[in-house]
């Protein structure tokens, strides 16, 4: 996989502050992140170039894990799959609530929100009904729009309680 975890490409063409460098094993993840360093530094998305970022792995296996992707917009979908007719794409669902919980907790833990009174509901509230809380707090919708775009064959849902109790 790429070293680095999550790229961001297409929400925020990989321009977004890291909390850990790079991991970097051999000459394969230096290309990666000179050409991801070239390729953020372009004004939209470069799907051509995007692709050849993953070339050096050959027939390794090599994708994008970035959850936002479930916030893409249905005309970024639509672009990334005509350009990658054969993509496929894993949906990793969370027990709703854990995943709110979790997010929130990153959030803060990152200092993108301020710490909050979990006792009070008003805060609660206030941090669960921001936008980019309720993008990512229906699964069903972002399914429902990646499958509008990605063939059936190679769309799958999978449910992250299950990984974790069965990783095999």
């Amino acid at each position: 996989m790429p070293p680095i975890k999550e790229l961001h490409y297409f929400d925020e063409l990989s321009r977004v502050q890291r909390t850990r460098p790079p991991r970097c094993r051999d000459e394969r993840d230096l290309r990666f992140l000179e050409s991801m360093k070239s390729l953020s530094a372009e004004p939209c998305i470069d799907l051509e170039n995007y692709a050849q970022l993953f070339e050096p792995k050959a027939s390794l296996l090599s994708g994008d894990i970035t959850p936002t992707y479930s916030t893409l917009s249905d005309e970024v979908i639509r672009r990334i799959v005509e350009h990658f007719p054969n993509l496929k794409v894993i949906f990793l669902a969370r027990d709703p609530v854990e995943r709110a919980w979790s997010h929130l907790s990153m959030e803060v833990c990152y200092r993108q929100i301020e710490p909050f009174d979990v006792t009070d509901i008003d805060d609660v509230n206030r941090n669960f009904l921001r936008r980019g809380m309720l993008l990512r707090s229906y699964p069903s919708a972002t399914v429902a729009r990646w499958k509008r775009h990605v063939r059936p064959d190679l769309f799958r849902v999978y449910f992250f309680d299950d990984l974790q109790r069965n990783p095999t």
